[in-house]
């Protein structure tokens, strides 16, 4: 059989020769698409076919009349097989470049891959960390928002906001799912309503403790893909309390009711990897035999502090080297579970008894400086602008007249006599107005002088006083709306005394005329 198939023409030889390489070179080519598989295949069974045609050339090259031109094809085949093994690596190469491809389209674009009936996304997160936005809040406060404005040019349908392998807050189309949330978030956080709609993702956090700090993702989808990521940076700092030495202080610690199987272990720290215990409640009963001596007789916490969710830490006699870090951890007497934790700084000031009483003193002064400046101002002002005056008659006089003369270096503008916020009579550029006039002065006042605006004789006639016109009147000069004079004329109406009379001799018994005394 394998004479015969060397005994066909040579033209059949030269063309089946340049159709295998053809082939050869057509597969080494493609061997890089997604059949790569199928290439390595092809050339593995070329190869076992090339094997089969010099081993039956050699055997058989002793009888033939060409031995020596069928050992050269028979060497040249053998080179071809090794083409052949070198096109199969080429073929794995092609694979493995389509898998890069596949790889870099992911990350660059979040592409996805389409390939028979199934369809597959890839996604590798992007890296965090210069990208982050920090957010620094301090122990106390009532909530803290964690941004996550982004521009949606889709509405979203899904997005999950977490910490480590803890989930703080899901939102979908629904709205609020807590089934999945982290107990350490329940009825803590909150999102705006349309937050999947307008792009506004941030996250309220309330009432933040030191256990809250860590990097917050929030990951934004619609379906599979994955529009966006954010990340926040959340650091919660320990409150600050300044004091002076020798005062008290209370360490504050936010409200939170415990069982009372815990432990409130209060320390300072002293370095970076030492600290001293200050206080220690342990099953509601108070330790204090690890207590550092610094702090002896001198702390104290309230004793239903477990039951109100005060854990505050009293300290008296305050000393300046009292100042530092202190950390207060709770823990579940059992397992030995951190439950809360809050970090307090405390500054003791020492106080400078010198400053003080020069502050004092500079204080004092500075204020009896500014009374008497005052004082100076008002009398200055009343004896350049306030003139005062009282008048005094008896019932029955025809009439009374409350002086106002001024001295008018300026055009007056209008004058207006007041009692008790009841309007006496106003004299203005145009004459009297009397629309405003109280009904008890209704045709019973005249000014004295009617040219008053330009001769500065502003005083008024009260015609038949009464003893109810007893009382302070006031006349307000002005020009335009600027105050130039003040008159106040305190009027007393009394009543009419009249002469004693003395009893006659007759109704003495003695005389009948009557005598009057004079």
């Amino acid at each position: 059989m394998c004479r015969e198939a060397f005994s066909l023409p040579e033209i059949t030889k030269k063309k089946r020769k340049r159709n295998r390489k053809k082939k050869w070179k057509k597969e080494g080519t493609s061997a890089g698409s997604t059949h790569g598989a199928v290439v390595c295949a092809s050339a593995a069974r070329l190869l076992r076919r090339r094997r089969r045609g010099p081993v039956c050339e050699l055997l058989l090259s002793s009888d033939s009349p060409n031995s020596q031109s069928s050992g050269i094809r028979g060497v040249l085949s053998v080179f071809q097989g090794i083409r052949a093994v070198l096109s199969v690596f080429q073929g794995i190469r092609g694979v493995l470049s389509v898998f890069q491809g596949i790889t870099v389209g992911a990350l660059s674009s979040h592409s996805s891959y389409s390939g028979g009936c199934f369809q597959s996304r890839l996604f590798f997160r992007p890296v965090l960390g210069e990208s982050e936005v920090e957010v620094v809040v301090v122990v106390g406060v009532e909530s803290v928002t964690l941004p996550g404005k982004i521009e949606l040019k889709e509405t979203a349908n899904y997005l999950k906001w977490t910490r480590g392998n803890k989930i703080v807050h899901i939102r979908d189309t629904e709205g609020d799912d807590p089934r999945k949330q982290n107990l350490l978030f329940t009825n803590r956080t909150q999102m705006k309503p349309d937050a999947l709609q307008s792009g506004d993702m941030s996250l309220i956090l309330k009432n933040p403790t030191l256990t809250d700090s860590g990097t917050y993702i929030c990951v934004v989808r619609k379906g599979l893909d994955i529009m966006e990521h954010i990340a926040v940076a959340l650091r919660v700092k320990g409150e600050t309390v300044t004091v002076t030495e020798d005062s008290s202080v209370s360490l504050p610690f936010p409200s939170r009711v415990f069982p009372p199987e815990v432990q409130v272990k209060w320390t300072r720290l002293l370095n970076k990897s030492k600290s001293e215990e200050v206080h220690l409640l342990k099953n509601s009963k108070l330790d204090f035999s690890a207590q550092s001596s610094e702090f002896k007789d001198r702390t104290e916490m309230k004793s239903d502090a477990l039951q109100r969710g005060d854990l505050g830490l009293n300290l008296k006699n305050l000393k300046p080297s009292d100042s530092g870090e202190y950390t207060c951890v709770v823990t579940d007497g059992s397992t030995n579970t951190e439950l809360a934790r809050t970090e307090v700084k405390l500054d003791v000031n020492k106080e400078d008894r010198s400053g003080t009483i020069i502050a004092w003193v500079t204080g004092v002064l500075s204020v009896l400086i500014l009374f008497v400046v005052c004082v100076l101002w008002l009398m200055f002002k009343r004896m350049k602008k306030i003139k005062e005056f009282e008048k005094e008659v008896e019932v029955g006089v025809e009439n009374v007249i409350l002086p106002g003369e001024i001295e008018c270096h300026e055009s007056v503008t209008s004058v207006e006599w007041t009692r008790r916020n009841k309007t006496v009579h106003i004299r203005n550029r145009d004459g009297d107005d009397l629309g405003d006039q109280d009904l008890l002065y209704r045709d019973r006042t005249q000014m004295k002088d009617k040219n008053a605006l330009k001769s500065g004789d502003m005083s008024l006639i009260l015609k038949k006083p009464t003893l109810t016109d007893s009382g302070i009147y006031v006349c307000v000069v002005k020009k335009n709306h600027y105050l130039l004079k003040l008159i106040i004329v305190n009027l007393k109406v009394k009543e009419h005394v009249k002469a004693p009379r003395s009893r006659t001799l007759s109704e003495t018994g003695c005389q009948t005329e009557d005598t009057h005394l004079e």
